[in-house]
């Protein structure tokens, strides 16, 4: 009986050998795991930004910033509650954030649809699409400082044209978003109390 005893302890301790400790294999391959993935998404991040093509220009389009004197017009093109807007809007301390023009239209021929602009946190109201340009405005979609962003384009089974430079056609046959590499030209527009 002694003997059954001390064989049986004897078996699980090598099976237990055999086995080994599942933590820390368990631990490398979720390590790997989580770090393939954290790699992928920082590719991909990367990649949706614009690149510079071999001549040092940028790969996608320009966005055009809204005037000055064209912020009162370009905010009646937005959506959002007044305090919202009012970032945009000239104070007098401080600078206000910088809005960039976009015009949507649908090609001659197209069917009507709706589109919606996201512009970093932003979503636009709905805008019917039709062949006469509708010019409105839209934060740019990254800090303004950086230069560069995606602009994405939530919309109907309709064609439309965004005009950048250059423009951007815009298919939804295929699903109701698309997304676009924009860029800009960071200007200091003016000195707030810091700086």
């Amino acid at each position: 009986m002694v003997q059954n005893t001390e064989t049986s302890q004897r078996s699980g301790t090598a099976a237990a050998k055999q086995s080994g400790s599942p933590g820390l294999p368990l631990f490398a391959v979720v390590a790997i795991l989580v770090g393939s993935a954290f790699w992928l998404w920082l590719t991909m991040a990367d990649s949706a930004l614009p690149q510079a093509n071999t001549d040092g220009q940028l790969i996608g389009s320009e966005l055009a910033q809204v005037g000055d004197q064209e912020i009162a017009d370009a905010l009646t093109t937005m959506g959002g509650l007044p305090k919202f807007l009012d970032r945009f809007r000239q104070k007098d301390t401080g600078c206000p954030l910088p809005l960039a023009w976009v015009s949507i239209a649908k090609p001659p021929g197209q069917s009507s649809g709706t589109i919606r602009l996201r512009s970093g946190g932003y979503l636009s109201p709905v805008f019917n699409l039709s062949e006469t340009p509708v010019r409105v405005a839209i934060p740019f979609p990254s800090p303004y400082e950086m230069g560069k962003g995606q602009l994405m384009v939530l919309g109907t089974e309709a064609t439309a044209t965004i005009s950048l430079v250059p423009p951007w056609p815009v298919s939804f046959r295929q699903g109701n978003i698309a997304a676009h590499n924009v860029y800009w030209r960071p200007i200091k527009q003016c000195s707030d109390a810091n700086g």
